[in-house]
């Protein structure tokens, strides 16, 4: 049911508008000129009086009888209206005047819109023929009276005045012509200049307004209206002579095509602005193709105006009239479619100035009288066009802005709801963070606990069985090989029981401090392995490292067999000695040195079963053993710190 309302009220908007545009050309059709300026003649009859009671008719198909000849040819009385449309004959009108019928003021012929090309006066004033000049571009400069409406001047000659006009116009032949007197004239002209200034600041205003508007929204909707807007300005300063006037005096050549260029820039711009503000690209693609198709032809225009001696506007309104109908025709499927307020808007809009061209049109081919109100309705809509579709564009931005704010308000709204659930996730989050945190610390610390419990129990047992070893070797004599055997062995049980003592007592259950692993060690190892009138001194030179169980033990094992060593057959023949224990980082790799001052290796050395496990450990490390003997001996294993 709203569908169908909508499509009513549609169909009332369509009719209402084609009885509108009905009615005006109605009106334009019945006026004639004397009819729309009746209220001119009872109001101002001393100084305004039509030219068509006072005037007589004569065709000059061939353009070829001279003035000498013309008095000869016979003349019929006028028609309603002068209109001839576009023809090629000279009309000649012969205006026969009483000075009794006009006042004692200075009278004069006035030819206003629209402009002919030539016009010719001749009058016999006291036996003398008085010739004038007048017409498009030539009346600016013309004596007397230069103006852009053809001014002649009206001379009484014995009380009575016969004025002979040859008119010629090949961009059509409607002559809209008046007596009035110079001074009537004047405030004519100030109004109808009033009028044209307050047309031509509405449209810049309008224009200019439009052109803020696309700056800032980069619409290019609004940057073909402006277009649009100024060329229609541009037309209408043509039309009128505004540009000849004020800018290209001098040029006969380009008066003559002024209106032809302008209103190939008119015709142009509407065609590109009623493109892109309906969308009729994107709705209505074949009535799209047909408005591009009008390009073709508006260009030959422009083609034959500028290489045409003599351009005439037939080509040109022959085309606008079906354009115009097009145009209509999009307006009313872009409303029948469902569109947007802009469509409406455009409908209304457009409906009196394609009424106002329409008839402005037609007028040229010689159907309606050069009244009036067809003279100014072209620019009444224009102007009311301007301003409904400047309003229309205005209400878009503010339903452009009323959707930005709903978004930006909804954006805002689930911004917060996401935000809200976000908060809601992150506590619980954090709860499970907690939790499980706990729940690991809880673990870790058992765990930390029992691996505690292990070293210390592993401590323990090669204490004891270190001291099994002491005991058994209490037993045996101490020279025997039996305790030197024992007592390598429990050197060994010692530095690995001494590597859990220390992470028993560290923090760090990963890696022990070598440093003072290696001093613990060495002097286990002197006080063990040397007497008492011995003087041997162990050097620890040994860097802050830390380094994990698994490398310690079997670096440590090393040390303690290289350590041996040196303290069991360095210093035999010596009451006194050196060994140096030096551990040192080097990149990733760490050398492990054990030396000493003693006597050194005797040429006929055999391996024992100590360097094995040595070379076995050095294998375990994944590492090199080096023999390296300047004086005394010296060992070097290196090794990396990560076991691969």
């Amino acid at each position: 049911m709203v569908g169908v309302g909508h499509k009513e009220s549609r169909f009332v908007i369509v009719n209402l508008l084609w009885l509108v545009v009905a009615v005006l050309f109605f009106v334009g059709l019945c006026t004639d000129e004397s009819r729309a300026d009746h209220s001119a003649n009872s109001s101002d009859a001393p100084s305004y009086q039509r030219i068509n009671s006072y005037v007589e008719l004569f065709r000059d198909p061939t353009a070829k009888i001279p003035f000498s000849e013309i008095a000869h040819q016979q003349f019929k009385p006028a028609r309603q209206f002068l209109n001839f449309g576009y023809t090629d004959d000279v009309i000649w009108l012969k205006v026969s005047l009483d000075e009794k019928d006009f006042s004692q003021q200075s009278w004069l012929i006035q030819f206003g819109i629209p402009y002919l090309d030539q016009i010719d006066s001749y009058q016999w004033v006291a036996g003398e023929l008085v010739h004038y000049h007048k017409g498009r571009g030539a009346s600016l400069r013309t004596k007397p009276f230069p103006h852009r409406d053809s001014l002649i001047p009206v001379h009484f000659d014995e009380g009575r005045a016969t004025i002979y006009l040859r008119i010629f116009s090949r961009d059509g032949t409607t002559i809209n012509a008046a007596l009035m007197t110079l001074k009537e004239f004047e405030r004519r002209d100030q109004v109808l200049l009033f009028f044209l200034g307050g047309y031509v600041g509405i449209m810049l205003a309008m224009a200019l307004y439009n052109f803020f508007i696309f700056l800032s929204l980069r619409d290019r909707r609004y940057g073909y209206y402006v277009f649009f807007t100024l060329a229609v300005l541009l037309n209408v300063a043509a039309y009128y002579e505004l540009l000849h006037e004020y800018l290209f005096q001098g040029s006969d050549w380009l008066n003559l095509r002024l209106n032809l260029y302008t209103f190939f820039i008119a015709i142009a711009a509407s065609i590109e602005f009623v493109r892109h503000f309906l969308r009729t690209q994107n709705k209505m693609p074949r009535l799209d193709r047909g408005l591009a198709c009008f390009h073709l032809p508006n260009f030959a225009i422009l083609a034959y105006a500028t290489f045409s001696p003599h351009p005439t506007s037939l080509w040109l309104f022959s085309m606008l009239l079906p354009l115009l109908l097009v145009i209509a025709i999009c307006g009313i499927r872009s409303v029948y479619l469902g569109s947007d307020a802009l469509s409406r808007y455009f409908l209304i809009a457009f409906a009196l100035f394609i009424t106002g061209v329409g008839m402005f049109s037609i007028r040229r081919f010689g159907v309606l009288a050069p009244n009036p109100f067809v003279n100014y309705t072209f620019m009444a809509g224009s102007v009311l066009e301007t301003m409904i579709l400047s309003f229309a564009l205005a209400h878009q931005i503010n339903w452009l802005r009323e959707q930005k704010q709903l978004a930006q308000d909804q954006l805002i709204r689930q911004i917060r709801e996401n935000n809200f659930s976000l908060e809601q996730m992150k506590g619980k989050l954090e709860e499970t963070v907690k939790i499980r945190t706990a729940k690991l610390l809880t673990s870790l610390h058992e765990k930390e606990m029992l691996l505690n419990e292990v070293h210390h129990r592993v401590k323990n047992n090669l204490a004891v069985i270190a001291s099994l070893l002491g005991f058994q070797i209490l037993r045996e004599e101490n020279d025997s090989p039996v305790c030197h055997a024992l007592r390598a062995g429990q050197s060994r049980i010692q530095s690995m029981s001494l590597v859990h003592e220390l992470l028993c007592s560290n923090d760090n259950l990963m890696g022990i401090d070598v440093r003072d692993y290696f001093q613990q060690l060495s002097h286990h190892l002197l006080t063990t392995f040397t007497g008492a009138e011995q003087q041997i001194e162990i050097d620890c030179q040994v860097d802050e490292l830390v380094l994990p169980m698994d490398v310690l033990v079997p670096c440590g094992l090393i040390a303690t067999e290289l350590i041996t060593n040196s303290l069991k057959h360095a210093f035999q023949d010596h009451s006194c000695g050196r060994v140096c224990i030096s551990l040192k980082k080097k990149n990733e790799q760490v050398e492990l040195m054990v030396s000493d001052d003693g006597c050194g290796f005797v040429e006929d050395y055999q391996e024992n079963l100590g360097m094995r496990f040595v070379k076995m450990m050095t294998q375990q490390l994944n590492g090199s053993l080096d023999l390296c003997c300047q004086r005394g001996s010296c060992w070097k294993v290196s090794f990396s710190m990560q076991r691969s």
